[in-house]
Protein backbone atom coordinates (compact mmCIF):
# COMPACT_ATOMS: atom_id res chain seq x y z
CA UNK A 1 0.00 0.00 0.00
CA UNK A 2 2.79 2.81 1.16
CA UNK A 3 4.37 1.62 -2.22
CA UNK A 4 1.12 2.12 -4.46
CA UNK A 5 0.74 5.75 -2.80
CA UNK A 6 4.38 6.43 -3.33
CA UNK A 7 4.24 5.74 -6.76
CA UNK A 8 1.07 7.54 -7.61
CA UNK A 9 2.59 10.74 -5.72
CA UNK A 10 5.44 10.24 -8.14
CA UNK A 11 3.38 10.10 -11.10
CA UNK A 12 1.45 12.65 -9.77
CA UNK A 13 4.02 14.93 -9.89
CA UNK A 14 5.17 14.47 -13.50
CA UNK A 15 4.39 16.51 -16.30
CA UNK A 16 3.24 13.85 -19.13
CA UNK A 17 3.78 16.46 -21.56
CA UNK A 18 7.48 17.00 -20.22
CA UNK A 19 8.55 14.06 -22.37
CA UNK A 20 6.29 15.29 -25.63
CA UNK A 21 9.39 17.35 -27.80
CA UNK A 22 6.56 19.16 -29.33
CA UNK A 23 5.61 20.79 -26.28
CA UNK A 24 9.11 21.31 -24.56
CA UNK A 25 10.54 24.78 -24.61
CA UNK A 26 14.32 23.34 -24.33
CA UNK A 27 13.33 21.78 -28.29
CA UNK A 28 13.29 25.39 -29.28
CA UNK A 29 9.65 25.97 -30.16
CA UNK A 30 7.28 25.73 -28.21
CA UNK A 31 3.73 24.69 -28.88
CA UNK A 32 1.00 26.55 -26.18
CA UNK A 33 -2.12 25.34 -25.84
CA UNK A 34 -4.80 26.82 -28.47
CA UNK A 35 -7.10 29.28 -26.98
CA UNK A 36 -8.34 30.76 -30.27
CA UNK A 37 -11.02 28.43 -31.73
CA UNK A 38 -9.91 30.26 -34.98
CA UNK A 39 -6.52 29.23 -34.52
CA UNK A 40 -4.83 27.13 -37.88
CA UNK A 41 -1.21 26.19 -36.71
CA UNK A 42 1.46 27.31 -39.47
CA UNK A 43 4.45 24.45 -40.15
CA UNK A 44 7.15 25.86 -38.40
CA UNK A 45 10.19 22.72 -39.03
CA UNK A 46 9.91 19.62 -40.13
CA UNK A 47 13.04 17.00 -40.02
CA UNK A 48 12.62 13.75 -39.99
CA UNK A 49 10.50 10.82 -41.87
CA UNK A 50 7.44 10.91 -43.14
CA UNK A 51 5.92 9.25 -39.78
CA UNK A 52 7.14 11.89 -37.30
CA UNK A 53 5.02 14.88 -36.66
CA UNK A 54 5.70 18.23 -37.81
CA UNK A 55 6.61 21.02 -35.22
CA UNK A 56 3.45 23.15 -35.12
CA UNK A 57 4.04 27.23 -33.63
CA UNK A 58 0.59 29.02 -32.43
CA UNK A 59 -0.14 32.57 -34.02
CA UNK A 60 1.23 35.23 -31.49
CA UNK A 61 0.63 38.64 -32.42
CA UNK A 62 -2.83 39.39 -34.43
CA UNK A 63 -1.35 39.80 -37.47
CA UNK A 64 -0.60 36.55 -37.04
CA UNK A 65 -3.95 35.38 -36.81
CA UNK A 66 -5.12 37.45 -39.83
CA UNK A 67 -2.83 35.44 -41.42
CA UNK A 68 -3.37 32.29 -40.37
CA UNK A 69 -7.05 33.27 -41.05
CA UNK A 70 -6.35 34.52 -44.65
CA UNK A 71 -4.41 31.45 -45.11
CA UNK A 72 -7.11 28.92 -43.77
CA UNK A 73 -9.67 30.00 -46.84
CA UNK A 74 -7.22 28.43 -49.10
CA UNK A 75 -9.12 24.87 -47.72
CA UNK A 76 -12.43 26.55 -48.30
CA UNK A 77 -14.57 24.71 -50.65
CA UNK A 78 -17.40 25.49 -52.61
CA UNK A 79 -20.62 26.13 -50.98
CA UNK A 80 -18.54 27.14 -47.66
CA UNK A 81 -21.47 29.37 -46.64
CA UNK A 82 -23.97 26.53 -47.36
CA UNK A 83 -25.65 28.85 -49.91
CA UNK A 84 -23.63 28.07 -52.94
CA UNK A 85 -21.18 30.52 -52.69
CA UNK A 86 -18.03 29.27 -54.54
CA UNK A 87 -14.54 29.03 -52.95
CA UNK A 88 -11.93 31.71 -52.71
CA UNK A 89 -9.77 32.83 -55.66
CA UNK A 90 -6.24 31.83 -54.43
CA UNK A 91 -4.82 34.88 -56.74
CA UNK A 92 -7.03 37.17 -54.29
CA UNK A 93 -6.52 35.39 -50.82
CA UNK A 94 -2.60 36.32 -52.19
CA UNK A 95 -3.14 39.88 -52.93
CA UNK A 96 -5.05 40.02 -49.34
CA UNK A 97 -1.68 38.79 -47.74
CA UNK A 98 0.23 41.30 -49.52
CA UNK A 99 -2.54 43.96 -48.02
CA UNK A 100 -2.09 42.54 -44.84
CA UNK A 101 1.57 43.27 -44.88
CA UNK A 102 0.92 47.23 -46.28
CA UNK A 103 -2.16 47.77 -43.56
CA UNK A 104 -0.03 46.62 -40.25
CA UNK A 105 1.78 49.13 -39.87
CA UNK A 106 -0.98 51.73 -39.69
CA UNK A 107 -2.68 52.29 -36.12
CA UNK A 108 -6.03 50.57 -37.38
CA UNK A 109 -6.70 47.03 -36.40
CA UNK A 110 -8.64 44.79 -38.63
CA UNK A 111 -10.23 41.33 -38.68
CA UNK A 112 -10.61 39.36 -41.77
CA UNK A 113 -13.10 37.30 -43.35
CA UNK A 114 -14.87 36.46 -46.97
CA UNK A 115 -17.61 38.35 -48.47
CA UNK A 116 -20.98 36.60 -49.56
CA UNK A 117 -18.61 36.75 -53.07
CA UNK A 118 -15.45 35.37 -51.74
CA UNK A 119 -13.57 38.14 -51.63
CA UNK A 120 -11.52 38.70 -48.87
CA UNK A 121 -12.56 41.43 -46.79
CA UNK A 122 -11.06 43.54 -43.82
CA UNK A 123 -13.34 44.48 -41.11
CA UNK A 124 -12.13 47.48 -39.35
CA UNK A 125 -12.31 46.75 -35.45
CA UNK A 126 -11.86 48.76 -32.29
CA UNK A 127 -12.54 51.90 -33.97
CA UNK A 128 -15.27 54.89 -33.66
CA UNK A 129 -15.75 53.95 -37.36
CA UNK A 130 -17.11 50.64 -38.32
CA UNK A 131 -16.35 49.66 -42.00
CA UNK A 132 -14.42 47.27 -44.89
CA UNK A 133 -12.09 47.34 -46.93
CA UNK A 134 -12.50 44.53 -49.72
CA UNK A 135 -10.34 43.38 -52.82
CA UNK A 136 -12.49 42.84 -56.07
CA UNK A 137 -11.52 40.76 -58.16
CA UNK A 138 -10.60 42.25 -60.69
CA UNK A 139 -7.69 43.41 -58.97
CA UNK A 140 -8.57 46.66 -57.66
CA UNK A 141 -10.12 47.54 -54.15
CA UNK A 142 -12.82 49.87 -52.66
CA UNK A 143 -13.70 50.71 -48.57
CA UNK A 144 -16.36 52.06 -46.73
CA UNK A 145 -15.85 53.65 -43.77
CA UNK A 146 -18.95 55.34 -41.39
CA UNK A 147 -18.85 57.43 -38.65
CA UNK A 148 -22.20 58.96 -37.64
CA UNK A 149 -23.01 60.87 -40.39
CA UNK A 150 -19.57 61.01 -41.77
CA UNK A 151 -18.93 58.31 -44.59
CA UNK A 152 -15.41 57.82 -46.50
CA UNK A 153 -15.34 55.51 -49.27
CA UNK A 154 -13.72 54.55 -52.30
CA UNK A 155 -14.56 52.27 -55.14
CA UNK A 156 -12.69 50.31 -57.40
CA UNK A 157 -9.45 51.93 -56.52
CA UNK A 158 -6.27 50.51 -58.50
CA UNK A 159 -4.00 48.51 -55.86
CA UNK A 160 -0.59 47.83 -57.28
CA UNK A 161 0.47 45.86 -54.25
CA UNK A 162 3.85 47.86 -53.56
CA UNK A 163 1.88 50.50 -51.62
CA UNK A 164 -1.43 51.45 -50.13
CA UNK A 165 -3.68 53.71 -52.88
CA UNK A 166 -3.15 57.28 -51.57
CA UNK A 167 -7.01 57.41 -51.18
CA UNK A 168 -7.49 54.37 -48.93
CA UNK A 169 -4.07 55.50 -46.78
CA UNK A 170 -5.89 58.98 -46.34
CA UNK A 171 -8.74 57.37 -45.46
CA UNK A 172 -7.20 55.54 -42.23
CA UNK A 173 -5.51 58.40 -40.87
CA UNK A 174 -8.92 59.52 -40.18
CA UNK A 175 -10.09 56.77 -38.95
Amino acid sequence: MLMNLALSSAIDAVDLNEFDPRTRSDSGIYVGQVIDEDFVPQLVAYSGGEDDLPLLKQATTEIDHILSRLRSFRTWRQNWDAEGAEPPDPNLLERAIVLLSLLAPTRVRFGVGLDADSRPMFNIRDSIYDGHIVLENDGTLSFFFQRDNQELSGHNIPFDGRSLPVELEQSLELV
